[in-house]
């Protein structure tokens, strides 16, 4: 933008896009790639004897009780009516992104090019100071040892990322903020792949891809509705009331959340070592006393 103005970083922008949609469209999946395995095959021609009758009540499947490898997977109705912890995530999902597309998209550039009097390359310089946190908390949760309560240890991330962006406007200065920014992202990337690897572990295999749209749904459907509250706040006020409004959702969310024993046991790892991660949690009335 500094040195070229907005159409180059558009073009390049969209040719970063190409590159991704030409990456995605080289995916198969794995059911794609494998030979279909049918048994011996059998001959144009031949005689083929006719099966002996089978008696119907052998046909009958022995009943599975829930819980247990072979029972019926459960519908995403079913979960969203029964499980406290998915509703709990859901909620934090979108209590928590309250703030984000506004602080993002209206309370950053307003700050940048209004207080802290910077350019394009000082904008810049705080998005890439936010990026780069985010990246190195990415690598580190990547990194460290899992965490035998993954719930407790995200949701800190997320309570120290809403202490460091509160802060972000009253620092005075570009370099200042870029570090506060900086600490936000870490938080930001770190408390995001904890929180979304134990809810990917927790989420029933066929349910993965429907549960983990609908907690996407729930973070990123909220976007417009921040932009537009952002929008309002920073005309009325200025920038600097939102980073602390944001943050302020962000920790009631994260506090809720761990208000709630369902959601503090989460993808937590028993005396074993290992977490029952096939299986989503017991209903409400069952959690009482059980481990996820």
């Amino acid at each position: 933008m500094a040195l070229a103005g907005p159409a180059p970083a558009f073009a390049i922008d969209a040719a970063s896009f190409v590159v991704s949609a030409a990456t995605l469209a080289r995916v198969r999946s794995a059911q794609a790639r494998a030979p279909a395995a049918l048994g011996t095959p059998v001959a144009l021609g031949t005689p083929v004897a006719p099966a002996a009758p089978v008696p119907a009540a052998a046909l009958a499947p022995a009943p599975v009780p829930a819980g247990e490898p072979g029972a019926p997977a459960p519908t995403l109705r079913r979960l969203l009516r029964s499980q406290r912890a998915l509703q709990i995530m859901l909620l934090v999902a979108v209590a928590a992104n309250l703030g984000s597309g506004g602080v993002d998209g209206v309370a950053i550039p307003s700050l940048a090019h209004g207080p802290l009097h910077a350019s394009a390359a000082g904008y810049g310089a705080l998005i890439a100071a936010f990026a780069a946190g985010a990246l190195l908390g990415i690598v580190a949760a990547g990194q460290g040892r899992r965490a035998r309560r993954p719930a407790i240890v995200g949701s800190a991330a997320f309570l120290a990322e809403a202490l460091s962006l509160a802060v972000v406007p009253y620092l005075g200065g570009v370099v200042l903020v870029g570090v506060a920014l900086a600490v936000t992202g870490v938080m930001n990337g770190f408390g995001n792949v904890v929180m979304i690897t134990f809810f990917q572990r927790w989420a029933p295999p066929d349910l993965l891809g429907r549960l983990t749209g609908l907690l996407l749904l729930a973070s990123f459907g909220v976007f417009p509705v921040s932009v537009a509250l952002g929008a309002v706040v920073v005309h009325d006020l200025g920038p600097a009331p939102f980073f602390p409004i944001a943050a302020a959702a962000l920790a009631a969310a994260i506090l809720l959340g761990l208000s709630q024993r369902s959601w503090r046991q989460l993808g937590t790892i028993g005396a074993s070592g290992r977490a029952p991660v096939s299986q989503p949690c017991p209903a409400p009335a069952a959690a009482e006393g059980a481990s996820h």
